[in-house]
């Protein structure tokens, strides 16, 4: 049975193979006609990766990288830190503490070197256990930090690692079904068919007699 840190791992090698699809993808005719422009005019796979979308006004494919990448690494700089001995109290996860307009939304290759990073340190940091037991930091508790609007102050819930690697990891898969939709109608690039979809839909689309894909 699959761990937590096998579905991230899996979701961050679905990331690592989009950007090396958009550097095939630079300057070649789109696999499928794009419906609102087309990538022939885009000829380098910056540009491709910072093409801003009409169908999601303000997002580009490499925000949407850039930002579950994020919260990949603000989960992992917490779980990185040595033991303290306040499990976590002072040292909550804060997802909406993020910096934007960095080189790894703006350029293929700095995405690519923080994808691999980022596997890395998950598989060093939250390591898998033994059959289908999971590694003992899945158990760990953490606090998080999330503002539930814009105007209060952050409120601070109790988690365990194991859960927010799965909350990063299915956050991610979500972003990942945005960045398809830009690339398969205005970029004109063609991506797997289970590339941004969630699990359960998969398990619900490979039913019997299935009709929707939600």
């Amino acid at each position: 049975m699959p761990t937590v840190v096998d579905a991230a791992i899996v979701l961050l090698n679905d990331i690592d193979a989009l950007l090396r699809i958009l550097e095939a993808s630079a300057g070649a005719p789109p696999q499928s006609p794009p419906k609102m422009t087309s990538a022939q005019t885009l000829k380098a796979a910056d540009d491709l990766f910072s093409f801003e979308s009409k169908l999601i006004p303000g997002s580009t494919v490499g925000k949407h990288c850039r930002h579950l990448l994020d919260h990949f690494d603000k989960l992992l700089t917490i779980v990185e830190r040595p033991p303290d001995g306040n499990s976590g109290g002072e040292h909550p996860v804060d997802y909406d503490a993020r910096v934007r307009n960095v080189d790894s939304e703006r350029r293929v290759a700095a995405a690519k070197l923080r994808v691999t990073a980022i596997a890395a340190r998950l598989r060093e940091a939250v390591p898998n256990g033994e059959g289908d037991e999971p590694g003992p930091l899945n158990k760990k508790a953490v606090s998080v930090k999330f503002y539930l609007d814009a105007g209060s102050a952050n409120a601070t819930l109790t988690s365990t690692v194991g859960r927010e690697v799965w909350f990063v990891t299915h956050h991610a898969i979500h972003h990942a079904a945005m960045i398809k939709v830009i690339c398969s109608n205005e970029l004109g690039i063609s991506l797997p068919p289970e590339f941004g979809v969630a699990p359960s839909t998969l398990r619900h689309i490979t039913a019997p007699d299935t009709k929707s894909l939600i």
